[in-house]
């Protein structure tokens, strides 16, 4: 956003596609696919990837109760590079049980 407004702030302000385009560039890849799947449509969006990264699952996605479909916890077979990601991020040691730190910090991504 500092960038975005470094550059396009003013009367004019920024047009998506310049908007776009900072992004892109602070991201180092290019985003137009992803930014449009999030904004210009009604697509369901792949989180794998990104719950990957951390060791993460949903932890019921079939549930009826939304809370329990879209609640996060560590995977039982996340690797000790996935768990340095989360606790990374978080400052927390790993545990993957159901009432540690780790569990509640993932439990307050889904709410």
């Amino acid at each position: 956003m500092r960038l975005a407004i470094a550059r396009y702030s003013g009367e004019r302000g920024y047009t998506p596609e310049e908007f776009v385009a900072v992004a892109s560039s602070v991201a180092g890849t290019d985003l137009t696919p992803l930014l449009h799947t999030l904004l210009a449509t009604t697509n369901e969006m792949d989180y794998t990837e990104a719950l990957d990264w951390f060791g993460l699952k949903f932890a019921d996605p079939g549930s009826a109760d939304s809370k329990r479909a879209w609640a996060l916890e560590p995977r039982p077979d996340a690797t000790p590079s996935q768990q340095a990601h989360f606790c990374r991020s978080n400052r927390r040691r790993w545990r993957a049980t159901p009432a540690s730190p780790v569990a509640r910090v993932a439990a307050a991504f889904a709410s």
